[in-house]
């Protein structure tokens, strides 16, 4: 069933739900796991809500995963999309009352300036000088080896990522298709505005939403609408995707035929203001 998949080299521990056999080895190896898996609380806060209530007595809570930075409390956020801004009257950290919330944890955000109504499922919390929100997005993406038949240009998808579902179509670079197993560059164009950054993970489901056909990464969260054979766009994204800003900008302004946005560029990554200018020197000197 694993072969094929990232998981076809994973670990196998034999466990019995009825008689707890194995359980105690399988919590040790998933304790061991969560240990060695702290994840940086440097860059902007982000996080995505998957519920929204009220307490008597305290307000509005928001509760949802840390997927970047943190959060303290008395600091402001801001909903996307949707633009409203609150303030963090407390924080409740992995089921534990705490004053900072940071990426890797689940938090529970007191507001104060937010109705439970205005947030919902698939929306995000973030530092509100991390406004990006978008219709379309520059990606790569990968269709899954059991598929029938290839992902085609325009086709219709359901595009699930963070803790939310949006409708959009898929427009492909420079093919008509991508072939099942295969890789390709192209845009999502959604149908409604969402929240992305570089690296933001997204799963592509059928029109009916009922089978999973690939997935992907995203690359541009501020692209342009393009043409569908527009082929100057591959060795962009493929200068683009690199993880590593300073490697990323330099590469794509030696291939990019209408010039970078720098401010794009850092708006799309959720590069820190504070870290802006020291980039754009980085790169400048080269």
């Amino acid at each position: 069933l694993l072969a094929g998949t990232r998981l076809e080299a994973a670990e196998i521990i034999d466990v019995c739900a009825p008689t707890g056999a194995g359980i105690d080895e399988l919590r040790k190896r998933l304790d061991a796991m969560a240990s060695n898996a702290d994840r940086s609380a440097s860059g902007l806060f982000r996080l995505a809500v998957d519920r929204s209530f009220s307490v008597h007595g305290a307000g509005t809570i928001v509760t949802g995963a840390v997927f970047a930075g943190q959060i303290e409390e008395g600091q402001s956020v801001q909903l996307l999309p949707g633009g409203i801004t609150a303030r963090v009257r407390s924080i409740h950290a992995n089921n534990q009352s705490a004053t900072r919330a940071q990426a890797g944890q689940r938090a529970a955000l007191n507001l104060v300036g937010i109705q439970p109504g205005d947030a919902a499922r698939g929306q995000w919390l973030c530092d509100p000088v991390l406004d990006v929100v978008t219709e379309c997005a520059d990606v790569r993406l990968r269709v899954l080896a059991s598929e029938d038949k290839p992902l085609r240009h325009w086709t219709p998808l359901h595009i699930s990522s963070g803790a939310g579902a949006t409708t959009g179509r898929l427009s492909l670079y420079g093919v008509r298709s991508v072939a099942p197993g295969e890789e390709g560059f192209g845009q999502i164009v959604l149908d409604d505005p969402t929240h992305f950054v570089f690296g933001d993970r997204f799963v592509l489901r059928d029109q009916s939403a009922s089978r999973t056909v690939g997935g992907g990464i995203v690359i541009d969260p501020f692209s342009q609408r393009h043409k569908r054979f527009r082929r100057n766009r591959v060795p962009v994204l493929e200068a683009l995707i690199d993880p590593e800003h300073s490697s990323a900008l330099a590469k794509s302004i030696e291939v990019a035929v209408d010039g970078v946005s720098f401010q794009a560029f850092c708006q799309g990554r959720a590069i820190p203001p504070e870290e802006q200018e020291p980039l754009r020197a980085s790169v400048t000197a080269r």
